[in-house]
């Protein structure tokens, strides 16, 4: 808590990569806490909603990582099918559309905190290929990563 509340009040460079690492700290530190046992049994009697929102959390943390619409939904102790339609009913969004969009938030904040090659960068982001994650970052931001981080620069 020291550290969160010292990154606030600092805010140097990559302070909010920082927080976010130690907020997802403290989180697994309180899903331990409480056991896997007693997280299985509230994720089983829990609606379809508050399965989508354990789904979520697992996504926010896993999201560099290569997922699929299965390993998610099974995080949710649900079918891909149904939870496709509950995810997509919950966030507005598909899954591979929410999960690209995660990435390319991750990928832009990299942008302007790291001097890292867009390939790095890209990879960080969890997205396995460079021309994929260049025409997805120019669809959301209207311009490559590379021209980003020059706009980034002059701010």
């Amino acid at each position: 808590m020291r550290r969160l509340w010292r990154e606030a009040q600092e805010q140097q460079t990559g302070y909010r990569l920082v927080m976010r690492g130690a907020l997802e700290r403290i989180l697994i530190d309180a899903l331990r806490h409480i056991g896997v046992r007693q997280a299985e049994e509230i994720s089983r009697s829990a609606d379809p909603g508050r399965k989508v929102g354990r789904a979520l959390t697992y996504l926010h943390h896993h999201f560099r990582e290569p997922l699929t619409l299965a390993q998610v939904a099974g995080q949710a102790h649900l079918s891909p099918h149904y939870f496709s339609e509950c995810f997509h009913a919950a966030t507005g969004l598909p899954f591979q559309g929410y999960l690209r969009e995660l990435r390319l938030r991750f990928a832009y904040s990299l942008l302007a905190v790291s001097d890292a090659s867009i390939t790095d960068l890209c990879l960080a982001s969890g997205f396995s290929s460079l021309s994929n994650f260049e025409r997805a970052f120019k669809a959301r931001y209207g311009q490559s990563p590379l021209a980003c981080r020059a706009r980034l620069a002059q701010v």
